[in-house]
């Protein structure tokens, strides 16, 4: 077919099957071709690509490749104005039990920013609430996520006057101040 779009999906198809068969070498290489398609004549599929640039490096078991790619791709769908792929990659990334306590970390935090984004609502609100307390039980390791979590979700509660937000929020952020080393 002459439509990159069907051409890059093909590719990107093939990519996948070729990783679940652990042809690793050959996945990157139609992933490259695939990749080369979306960059220059199919953009539209870029939230797709780093899909199955997440999938070989799953695939390759580096981690950090593929949390990196499936950021990119919430990013992109976001992005693009589909949430809903974004939060069915979020939550694909969040139902793992393979997850380091950092990359499990940075995957919450990244759900609370994400949802941030999203209409405000009460269940909105319960479910990043939800979010921010699995990132405080993964102790110190995760600090960096905490703290972000923390200030965003404080910056909102702040700007809707939300008491019991901003005074939880703002509590952890304050605690949290106390072990800091002056510079």
């Amino acid at each position: 077919s002459n439509d990159p779009a069907l051409r890059a999906r093909a590719l990107g198809s093939k990519t996948m099957s070729l990783v679940y068969v652990g042809r690793y070498s050959e996945a990157a290489g139609v992933l490259g071709e695939a990749e080369r398609l979306v960059a220059t004549r199919a953009p539209g599929l870029r939230a797709a690509a780093a899909v199955w640039r997440g999938q070989l490096a799953g695939g390759l078991g580096d981690l950090g490749d593929r949390r990196n790619a499936y950021w990119a791709a919430v990013e992109l769908y976001t992005e693009a104005g589909d949430a809903a792929k974004a939060a069915a990659t979020l939550t694909a990334a969040l139902a793992r039990t393979d997850l380091t306590p950092e990359v499990r970390g940075s995957a919450l935090l990244q759900a609370v920013l994400a949802g941030l984004r999203e209409p405000k609502g009460d269940e909105r609100n319960a479910r990043l609430e939800a979010f921010v307390d699995q990132l405080d039980a993964l102790g110190p390791t995760a600090f960096d996520a905490q703290f972000t979590a923390h200030t965003r979700m404080n910056g909102y509660y702040r700007g809707d006057d939300i008491d019991a937000g901003i005074e939880k929020h703002s509590t952890w952020v304050i605690n949290a101040s106390k072990s800091f080393t002056p510079r």
